[in-house]
């Protein structure tokens, strides 16, 4: 493996992964009475773990991103402002 570099989408979705992991830990989670309603995470990682399996490429990445798991994460401004900078 000498002289691989990681591709961004493998970056993304490890930083995704982790950031995912700790979002239950008691330092990130709100009292019980001031909770928001947030997407599930781990949910929304696990229904599409087929997808981000075969993710080959940079652009696959932004557009599993831009069409799925964005608007499924709540993000569809930040997958909107990612594609229009992938143009």
């Amino acid at each position: 493996m000498t002289g691989m570099k990681p591709s961004w989408a493998a970056c993304f979705y490890s930083a995704l992964l982790v950031g995912a992991a700790l979002l239950p830990s008691p330092v990130f989670s709100a009292p019980p009475g001031n909770r928001t309603d947030q997407p599930d995470f781990m949910a929304v990682l696990h229904a599409q773990s087929p997808s981000l399996s075969y993710l080959t490429s940079d652009a696959d990445a932004l557009t599993l991103f831009a069409s799925t798991l964005g608007p499924a994460l709540e993000l569809k401004d930040s997958a909107a402002v990612l594609m229009s900078k992938q143009s």
